[in-house]
C-alpha cells in the first residue's frame, strides 16, 4: 500500500527539489532544506528514474525504466503506472524535456553524439535524429530563453555551452559556473520561465537564477549526500 506523508511549508513559484532513497521519493515544495512535503514508494530499486510531466496538467511526476520500457505515473502517489512503453534501447542515455513546446514532457536517446528524439509517450521510431557536442561532453537539458521549449546544452569541465535551438550548430550561450566536479542540476528556481543552473556538494546546494557566471545567489542544504537529487515543480506551483 502507498503511503502519503504532508506537512506544512513555504511554497516557492518555481522547481524544487526531493530525493530518492531505495524506492521511496521524498518531496519538497520550497528550495530550502527541510523536511519532505509528500513521501510515498513508486517502483523497484534498481530502476533509472526520470522526472517530467507527461499529461501537461504543470505537476512533475515520475517515470521508471526497465531495460527499455518506460513505466509513468501522473500522480505523485505508489501503485501502478498508467503508461507503460519501449523506446530506444536499453544502454541509451535517456534525455526527458517539452521539445515542441506543448507542454508535455516525452523523451529522447542518446548514443555517442547522435541523439533520437520522440514528441509522443509511444513506441516506435524518433521523430529527429541530430549530431550535438562531443561523445564525452555532460549534456543538460532545459529552456534557456524561456520560449516554452526544451534544448540542449553540453557541459565541459565548470564551462556551460547552451544552444536555443534543438539541432546541430553553435552555442547560444558558453559561461562557466560552479567547479569541474560539482553535481550540476537545472531547473527554472525563480518561476519566470526560463531554466538555469544548480550545483550541488556534498548536501550544500548553489543556486543561480541568471546564465552567467558568478556567485549563488542561494545556498542552502539538503537531503543526505548519497541520496539521488531529484528536480520537479511537484505542487503545480
Amino acid at each position: 500500500a502507498s503511503v502519503v506523508v504532508t506537512v506544512t511549508a513555504a511554497v516557492d513559484s518555481g522547481d524544487s527539489l526531493g530525493v530518492r532513497r531505495g524506492r521511496d521519493m521524498h518531496l519538497r515544495n520550497s528550495l530550502a532544506g527541510g523536511v519532505a512535503d509528500v513521501t510515498f514508494p513508486y517502483g523497484v530499486v534498481s530502476d533509472e528514474v526520470f522526472v517530467g510531466d507527461w499529461d501537461g496538467d504543470g505537476v512533475d511526476t515520475f517515470a521508471v525504466r526497465r531495460g527499455k520500457t518506460f513505466y509513468l505515473s501522473n500522480s505523485l502517489r505508489g501503485g501502478n503506472a498508467e503508461v507503460v512503453f519501449e523506446y530506444g534501447r536499453a544502454g541509451d542515455v535517456i534525455l526527458v524535456g517539452d521539445w515542441d513546446g506543448d507542454g508535455k514532457d516525452t523523451f529522447m536517446v542518446r548514443r555517442g553524439r547522435e541523439f533520437h528524439m520522440s514528441n509522443s509517450l509511444k513506441s516506435g521510431a524518433a521523430e529527429k535524429v541530430f549530431e550535438y557536442g562531443r561523445v564525452d561532453d555532460a549534456v543538460v537539458v532545459g529552456d534557456w530563453d524561456g520560449d516554452g521549449k526544451d534544448t540542449l546544452g553540453v557541459r565541459r569541465g565548470a564551462v556551460m555551452h547552451l544552444r536555443n535551438d534543438l539541432g546541430a550548430g553553435a552555442a547560444s550561450d558558453v559561461f562557466s559556473y560552479g567547479r569541474a566536479d560539482d553535481v550540476v542540476l537545472s531547473g527554472d528556481w525563480d518561476g519566470d520561465g526560463k531554466d538555469t543552473f544548480m550545483v550541488r556538494r556534498g548536501r550544500e546546494c548553489h543556486v543561480s537564477n541568471s546564465l552567467r557566471s558568478g556567485a549563488a545567489e542561494k545556498v542552502f542544504d539538503y537531503g543526505h549526500a548519497t541520496d539521488m537529487i531529484l528536480v520537479g515543480n511537484w505542487d503545480g506551483k
